[in-house]
Order: C-alpha cells, then structure tokens, then sequence
C-alpha cells in the first residue's frame, strides 16, 4: 500500500540552510516527492515546501536532501533564525 497525500511523517534534520534541509528518516520516498514540512527554530514555526533532490540509504534509514522552494520572506527569516541560533 502506498503513501497517502497529505500523511505525517516523522524525519530529524541534521543540516538546514535558507534553500535546503537535510533530513534523516526510515520512509523511502522517491525523487522528485514533493514534501510540506513543518519545524521550529528558535521558538518560530516554519512551513515550508520542498522537492527531494538526492537520498542516500543506509540500514535502518535514509538521509535525504530536499531543496526548499520559499518565497523571499520566508528565506529572510530563516536566515535571521539560523544567525541567532549559530551565535
């Protein structure tokens, strides 16, 4: 049985920039997969879109890059959180 539009998936982030995330998850999805993926940084939610762009498989999960497609002020304020959050 496949996937269903709009399920919940769990993944941990393990890098983010303003135009991509690197995630790590047990569910394989395919290239292409457009995901809506929601996370917090510094107390602010973030909602972002984004094509997986390259996956890596290991045993027991998949790392996969996912380029962000953000409008301009949903990149402004994630770089201004990653700033607070490095310092």
């Amino acid at each position: 049985m496949g996937r269903q539009k709009g399920e919940l998936l769990d993944g941990q982030i393990l890098d983010l920039s303003p135009n991509g995330i690197k995630i790590k998850t047990s569910v394989d999805l395919p290239l292409e997969t457009e995901l809506h993926i929601s996370f917090s940084l510094n107390n602010i939610q973030f909602d972002v879109t984004g094509t997986i762009r390259w996956k890596k498989d290991y045993i027991n999960y998949i790392i996969e890059g996912i380029q962000l497609q953000n409008d301009a002020f949903v990149q402004k304020s994630l770089i201004n959180e990653l700033k607070l959050f490095v310092k």
